[in-house]
């Protein structure tokens, strides 16, 4: 049993779980909720200590090197946490776990909102099949239609490139695929 089936237990048949009360929930509980049956793994940090374990963590659960950052804004975190990365471009590298931050938190799909900035321009399934995705709680939104108001406020000069949300985390379409999500509390 890995560390995060410790933290997290098996996932449970569909069928033993009981009925969800969406309208009980706090928008992050149903994120977090659809993001986990979409087949993600949630974490939450809440200090730089945390998000540090947790990303060294990942690393050795997964047997991976090092991490793969072709996002500036998260280079910084690896650096403090003095976890071995690369910035290259070299994604089919097999000792690599993607390390990357999100535009948005999707709460009515569960899902992730990237684009180029964060891959790179790189395809999803370009990318390393273990993918670990930051975000703070300031980024959840309601929908995709409130994240791309959003983008169009935030990015009003250099709009991003290749936006797309990926919501289903553990189909057939990604086979050995694993995607967290890192919660952190600033």
């Amino acid at each position: 049993m890995g560390v995060f089936d410790k933290f997290f237990g098996r996932r449970k048949n569909k069928s033993q779980e009981p009925a969800v009360n969406w309208d009980e929930m706090t928008p992050l509980e149903e994120f977090v909720k659809r993001f986990t049956d979409n087949g993600g793994l949630f974490l939450m940090a809440e200090n730089k200590e945390d998000l540090h374990r947790m990303l060294a963590h990942i690393l050795a659960e997964e047997g991976k090197e090092r991490y793969l950052v072709l996002d500036s804004a998260v280079e910084g975190i690896l650096r403090e946490s003095s976890l071995p990365y690369t910035s290259a471009r070299q994604p089919a590298d097999p000792g690599l776990a993607f390390f990357s931050s999100v535009l948005y938190l999707i709460r009515n799909t569960g899902g992730l909102l990237i684009s180029a900035n964060q891959t790179g321009g790189f395809s999803w399934k370009k990318l390393p099949p273990v993918k670990v995705f930051w975000a703070t709680p300031g980024q959840l939104t309601d929908n995709i239609h409130t994240a791309m108001e959003g983008i169009n406020r935030h990015f009003r000069q250099a709009y991003p490139q290749q936006i797309k949300t990926h919501t289903h985390f553990g189909s057939e379409d990604f086979p050995g695929q694993k995607v967290y999500l890192i919660l952190y509390y600033e």
